[in-house]
């Protein structure tokens, strides 16, 4: 019998550490307290699934991006099924328009008087002072002034400064060559005019 009782004790003292807790349920039927708990349950929700995640993107991390933009000038080429071709290719043709048909290009040809120049003709009378010309009376683009026209690629048409890029639209060149009269080699003391036109 002792030895019962001692067992007993020492297997209800160890019942201090090795218990199990469980939890008693109650339920209160009271609608005001019920409204007040499933409306803080629907906030919960609505502030956790509705607003963090679907709206503010929460299950995402946000970077900012760095990088740098190209950009690659080109001309018009001949479009296969509906893409143009990649003007690198040999096999890529240009689609340049017909120059003859701009009002704001020369045509080449003749000038007034029969004299061969390298631009205009009686259609549209060369004027070397203002490297224009404009076209006469009776032609569809009477009194525009135009200019020589020619055929440049994206990369004769582009130019890169820095960060920035220009794309041609019209140019104006002249062809010059230093004056001797302004060479110091020579004796000049003093320089009217360092290039002459051509």
């Amino acid at each position: 019998r002792y030895t019962r009782s001692c067992v007993r004790c020492a297997v209800m003292g160890l019942g201090d550490y090795l218990s199990y807790s469980t939890a008693r349920t109650v339920t209160l039927r009271d609608p005001c307290l019920g409204a007040v708990y499933y409306t803080f349950l629907l906030l919960i929700f609505l502030y956790i699934v509705v607003y963090n995640i679907v709206l503010n993107v929460g299950y995402l991390t946000f970077t900012t991006v760095s990088g740098s933009a190209r950009v690659l000038t080109q001309q018009l080429t001949v479009k296969t099924d509906g893409v143009p071709c990649d003007p690198m290719l040999d096999t890529c043709d240009d689609v340049f328009p017909d120059v003859s048909q701009q009002a704001y290009c020369c045509p080449f040809g003749v000038a007034t008087g029969g004299v061969n120049e390298r631009l205009g003709n009686a259609s549209a009378p060369w004027d070397q002072a203002t490297s224009t010309c404009t076209w006469a009376a009776g032609t569809p683009y009477e009194g525009t002034v135009a200019r020589p026209c020619e055929f440049r690629d994206g990369v004769g048409a582009e130019t890169v400064y820095g960060e920035s890029s220009f794309l041609t639209t019209a140019v104006h060149s002249t062809t010059q060559t230093y004056n001797q009269e302004c060479s110091i080699t020579q004796g000049a003391v003093t320089c009217p005019k360092l290039w002459n036109d051509k």
